[in-house]
């Protein structure tokens, strides 16, 4: 079996002799160095010629939740910082896609979003 899908007892998995933390850092550090996390915060407010959906918003901010004991504390106030007021402003500019959408739609993708932003910055661990 070749090594990067070889399945080791003390670690599930090992490709190219990383285990999955230091695979996640990798992908992060790669996502960081293509632009991604300007890209992704244009995308949060809204800068695009499309706006973000709250499906699509709920996942971003999902993406960076999942991240957020990876980053560095300067990254998030960098590049986050503005989240919390990037949501605030799209929640009281409620397109009328948005309150037509199907409402488990619509509740979870608000409740999902308020969720993670206030575990992201109101929770961090020291």
């Amino acid at each position: 079996m070749p090594q990067e899908v070889k399945i080791i007892p003390e670690k599930p998995i090992l490709m190219n002799n990383k285990d999955n933390s230091e695979l996640l850092e990798d992908n992060i550090n790669y996502f960081a160095s293509i632009n991604g996390f300007p890209l992704l915060l244009q995308h949060l407010k809204n800068e695009n010629t499309n706006p973000c959906t709250l499906p699509v918003m709920f996942n971003l901010v999902s993406y960076i939740h999942s991240m957020r004991l990876m980053l560095l504390p300067e990254v998030l106030e960098e590049y986050f910082s503005v989240i919390p007021k990037a949501i605030e402003s799209r929640l009281t500019n409620l397109s009328a896609v948005d309150l037509n959408s199907p409402k488990d739609e619509f509740h979870n993708s608000i409740n999902g979003i308020l969720e993670k932003t206030h575990s992201l910055f109101f929770k961090r661990e020291g």
